[in-house]
């Protein structure tokens, strides 16, 4: 009675409002929560600066709300079931289109699915071909009963569906086997139905929804909702209510009509036990669809919404190709998935990525597609992004593939991308799992891939959360070993021959260093038309040092060698042979070996 008393006190406040034009809530049916709830919502209205006289219209249930909200040409607002918001907004079920212009204003009270049924009816799977009875004036309760079908594993016509003025009277005249409804907690029907033993149908605890019934959610109802329960706990299906409006409201209205509610919602739980959960903390996440500016406006700044909207990252790299050291790009072929919850960014929203090191870039979008709470969309890339190649250790040299990606307008403080693997520690993702099934990197050797998340600083104040996508990679030995390698150690071998000549044949040993000198030559210039030009000295480059010092080293033997046998000095002649031989090989392969050692210890 006193809920009732204080809901009458509200509708005669408006009656006493100064005159201006109506702001219609489409709330019901009446005798409800939604009835508190509605006169509630319009004395907050009236609470704003400037306010509108709002009208509390009773309807049929939340698909006549959303109905007569739609058929509205100016401003209004419904309380709606939000699986049926949904709908609506994305032009499923009940709607043939899709109403984009539908926004979020708050996130309301939780309602329960509650199937009573008779007593020798135990489980879920034993309403196939009962009887089931649905409020005729509960418009949307046919769409929650498919959801709890689908739940059971039922099929659409396992029931027989009669509707009715009172189901619980038809199912206590026995002309129904089970009475169904969707019902705040405490609901005067409801609670007289289970003091008088009414038995509520428990579904089982352990099946979860799948993602497209969301926003129902499985949830456990006991004392805490139901004082008529007892000790008892039922497991059963939630949804919560949603106020709704267009996306025309005026901005800063709808900003004040969010705080006007949340200032007065100790008086909105105290007018009727059905609105107990009504809470700011989750009046705006997960909203079943996108949040209205205004309200995103008092819930950034009042909470929920005070932290930057967290993106979380999913890349799919199928292949990487054309890579190009003299330019220092490489073409790429890779598809993007973001998701969020924050309702504040909506699918329709200008793309929030950019591409931060693309040269060129085809950007497709592939749609969007929702999972569960979750907004995701994707987009299919392909194109040329720009790398710094680090040529030092050439050709033992490690490098990193990378996409590097940012929002084009929000800065760090309102977004922040995360990758997917922080939230998929139970399933050890490894981001080797987003490379695509033919994925090659011909002469190089895949390391790792991994994710880096960095704040990345324009000016002295501007600073936004980048998110990078790196593939490191390890160059194949095997090629610098047949194509460079192996013809310079050829070049020294021919060098070393030289001191198996007689020592007076002079012109021939010097034949053999000079000839090995110039084709070492050629050989590094042909090299170093595969590279681009560095300031600085690769491994390869030291590599060719080696090898000409090594043939020096042969040249000076040979000379070296042929004065002492000039002057009779054979005995020095062959220990000059036999020394210059070992440094010849030494002055080429201990730096080799050392470089190779070097590179297997980085690893």
């Amino acid at each position: 009675m006193r809920a009732w008393a204080q809901a009458c006190l509200l509708f005669a406040l408006l009656l006493l409002a100064p005159a201006a034009h109506a702001l219609p809530i489409f709330s019901g049916p009446a005798g409800k929560a939604e009835a508190h709830l509605a006169a509630g919502l319009a004395q907050a209205a009236q609470a704003v600066p400037g306010g509108e006289v709002v009208t509390p219209t009773a309807t049929a249930g939340s698909l006549d709300n959303l109905e007569k909200l739609l058929a509205q040409p100016g401003h209004a607002l419904a309380v709606a079931r939000a699986d049926l918001a949904r709908a609506a907004w994305l032009g499923t079920g009940r709607f043939q289109e899709p109403h984009k212009d539908l926004r979020a204003i708050a996130v309301l009270h939780t309602t329960y699915l509650a199937v009573l049924v008779r007593q020798d009816l135990k489980t879920l799977d034993q309403l196939q071909g009962k009887r089931v009875a649905l409020a005729a004036t509960a418009t949307g309760d046919r769409e929650a009963l498919l959801v709890l079908l689908e739940h059971a594993g039922l099929a659409r016509a396992a029931v027989q569906v009669q509707m009715s003025a009172d189901p619980l009277a038809a199912l206590h005249a026995g002309q129904v086997d089970a009475a169904f409804a969707v019902v705040a907690p405490e609901d005067a029907s409801l609670t007289a139905a289970l003091a008088a033993g009414d038995h509520w149908l428990s579904l089982p605890s352990t099946k979860e929804l799948p993602e497209s019934a969301w926003p129902w959610q499985v949830a456990t109802v006991d004392r805490a909702q139901f004082q008529k329960l007892g000790d008892k706990q039922v497991v059963t299906l939630s949804v919560p209510q949603v106020l709704v409006g267009r996306a025309a409201l005026p901005r800063l209205q709808v900003d004040d009509l969010v705080e006007a509610i949340w200032n007065q919602s100790d008086l909105l739980r105290t007018a009727d036990p059905g609105l107990g959960s009504l809470q700011r903390a989750t009046a705006a996440m997960p909203s079943p669809l996108p949040l209205h500016l205004g309200a995103a406006d008092a819930y950034a700044r009042g909470g929920p919404l005070d932290k930057p909207i967290d993106v979380r990252v999913t890349v799919w790299l199928i292949a990487i190709s054309a890579i190009d050291l003299q330019k220092g790009t490489f073409t790429f072929d890779a598809t993007l998935e973001l998701r969020w919850l924050d309702p504040r960014m909506g699918p329709e929203d200008p793309r929030p990525f950019e591409v931060m090191n693309a040269d060129e870039v085809e950007i497709t979008p592939n749609g969007y597609e929702p999972h569960g709470p979750w907004h995701s969309l994707n987009w299919r890339m392909h194109g040329r992004a720009r790398s710094h190649f680090d040529l030092h250790a050439y050709p033992f040299d490690a490098q990193r593939f990378e996409l590097a990606f940012e929002h084009p307008l929000l800065q760090y403080g309102q977004l922040v991308f995360h990758c997917e693997t922080r939230w998929h520690p139970e399933a050890k993702l490894t981001l080797d799992q987003r490379l695509g099934p033919n994925f090659s990197l011909h002469d190089w050797q895949l390391v790792a891939v991994r994710s880096e998340e960095v704040k990345s600083q324009y000016g002295p104040t501007e600073f936004f959360s980048r998110y990078n996508f790196v593939v490191d990679v390890r160059r194949e030995v095997l090629r610098f070993a047949v194509a460079d390698l192996a013809p310079l150690l050829l070049m020294v071998l021919m060098a070393l021959a030289a001191s198996l000549i007689p020592a007076e044949k002079l012109d021939a040993k010097l034949l053999l260093t000079v000839l090995a000198l110039l084709c070492a030559v050629e050989l590094q210039v042909n090299t170093a038309g595969h590279l681009p030009e560095v300031g600085y000295l690769t491994v390869v480059d030291w590599s060719y040092f080696a090898a000409y010092a090594s043939i020096g080293i042969a040249t000076l033997q040979v000379i070296a060698e042929y004065r002492a046998h000039a002057v009779g000095r054979d005995d020095l002649a062959a220990r000059l042979r036999n020394w210059g031989a070992l440094a010849t090989i030494g002055a080429f392969v201990l730096p080799l070996a050392w470089m190779l050692i070097a590179r297997k210890l980085s690893a």
